[in-house]
């Protein structure tokens, strides 16, 4: 088998009551013995995602797959190999659970799962799954006066939350005072593009497209966030090389922000979005209420401005 030739790999998302997710240990001789990852295996030739899905957890689990979605494609390249594992959240299943291959098995919160404890290419999945659906991202004129409405909005949904102020000392004083107000909120605060204020408060960040071109590593440790605006394949590449979490990519549609910009379309921020390897977010011409379509393109969501503030 050559690294160019791609193998279809599927692989399951199982939460119980508290939300806990499933994870099965391999077993020797194959790669990554003895490291957790979402159970499932191989396409079968002609077998479409759900078929396999429905297959691997019935051999390896003993459950039958009742109802699944796509959760994230992540094609990854190994020494002797290239596979695009196709990972599904199941939603609704029936059985009891059966380690029926004599695999080891565990329950474990995503917030706990580490990144050393797991095979390579089921790390971007973790991600999707500690993300968001949303990313409010303010408008230019937001400052200490709507403090309250800010916090309100990360009180209100799942959503993380873009600081887009014209001067960055506005932009990092305004951060302070958000997370002085809401400290749990730290979590999901973004600067945009000033790493140095994102180090200083400990948030995270989203990286302007030039930025990914100027810089060689991680900008920030692990526990930040570290975003990255995306506007074409390059980009998406470019993101993904710097470890970046997420990528926000646009504009998906015509938007009064960019008159004139040419807008992606869905069919093409679809393509782009199989091809990225790491959770992506839907910018322009989008609203909360298009996180569904956005989801059914690939995306982890959507992001915006306006109607994220109507």
């Amino acid at each position: 088998m050559t690294a160019g030739v791609p193998i279809e790999v599927v692989a399951g998302v199982l939460r119980d009551a508290g939300g806990r997710v499933l994870l099965a240990q391999r077993m020797a001789p194959r790669d990554w013995a003895g490291r957790w990852e979402f159970p499932g295996g191989k396409c079968e030739s002609g077998e479409d995602a759900d078929a396999a899905l429905l297959r691997e957890l019935h051999e390896e689990l003993g459950i039958t797959v009742l109802a699944s979605q796509p959760l994230l494609r992540v094609p990854w390249r190994e020494v002797r190999r290239t596979i695009v594992l196709d990972v599904r959240e199941v939603t609704r299943w029936q059985g009891a659970l059966t380690a029926r291959e004599g695999q080891h098995l565990r329950w474990q919160p995503p917030a706990e799962l580490v990144r050393a404890e797991m095979p390579p290419a089921d790390w971007p999945a973790v991600r999707a799954l500690r993300l968001p659906p949303l990313l409010r991202i303010t408008p230019p004129h937001f400052g200490r006066a709507q403090l309250p409405q800010m916090l309100a909005a990360l009180e209100a949904d799942d959503a993380l939350l873009r600081l887009r102020l014209a001067d960055p000392a506005h932009e990092r004083a305004l951060a302070a005072a958000l997370i002085e107000a809401a400290p749990r909120m730290r979590h999901r605060l973004l600067l945009g593009s000033d790493v140095e204020g994102a180090r200083a408060l400990a948030c995270g960040v989203q990286l302007r497209a030039a930025q990914l071109r100027g810089i060689t590593t991680r900008p920030l440790p692990e526990n930040l966030w570290c975003a990255a605006s995306c506007h074409d394949a390059a980009d998406l590449a470019r993101a993904r090389t710097l470890d970046c979490d997420c990528a926000v990519l646009g504009p998906v549609l015509p938007t009064p922000t960019h008159a004139g910009a040419p807008a992606l379309g869905w069919r093409r921020f679809a393509q782009l979005c199989e091809q990225a390897g790491l959770p992506v977010y839907a910018l322009g011409g989008v609203g909360p209420e298009d996180r569904h379509q956005a989801r059914a393109a690939g995306a982890q969501g959507t992001a915006g401005i306006r109607a994220f503030w109507a």
